[in-house]
Formats: structure tokens, sequence, C-alpha cells
């Protein structure tokens, strides 16, 4: 995908404090090309899904992830902690 296409978008789970995930950060074009390159400086698993990625494009900045996202958002939480756990053997 050319830079100038790519969208981005950090999400973000804190048991502690939230009660779904979050919008962390969120970019097109250049600025979605630099989230990435820090999600990968700092070792954040990337999962690429375009169809979401433009779903979540639009949501406010720290706002929760809406209901109807859930199902999907589950699915993308547990395959990251899958990849964490593989990563760690």
């Amino acid at each position: 995908m050319r830079p100038f296409n790519k969208i981005a978008t950090a999400i973000g789970f804190d048991p502690q404090k939230d009660q779904a995930p979050r919008v962390l950060a969120q970019g097109r074009g250049l600025l979605a090309e630099k989230i990435q390159q820090q999600a990968e400086s700092a070792g954040v698993h990337i999962v690429q899904d375009p169809a979401l990625a433009e779903l979540t494009a639009g949501l406010p900045l720290h706002s929760e992830i809406p209901e109807n996202l859930y199902t999907v958002m589950a699915g993308i939480l547990g395959m990251v902690m899958r990849m964490r756990q593989e990563s760690r053997l």
C-alpha cells in the first residue's frame, strides 16, 4: 500500500481503567506511516486489516470502540495475545 493511501489506528486496552478498547492514535498517509513505525520500534504487534482500519479511522481520539466492533476487536486482541505468547517461546 502506498504511504498516501495508508490508514493506521492504534488501539489499546487497559482492563484496570477501560470498559472497552480505546483509540490511542490514528492517521492517514504519512501520519499512518509514522504510527506504524513507532509501533514497530516499540515492539507492538501490528495487525493489518484495511476494512477495520477504515471503520476505526473516523472514531474520536481516546474514545472507546463502539459495541458493533466488539466481536471483531476481541478476535484481533486474541490474535495479538497468541502472537505475544508465541514470541516468548
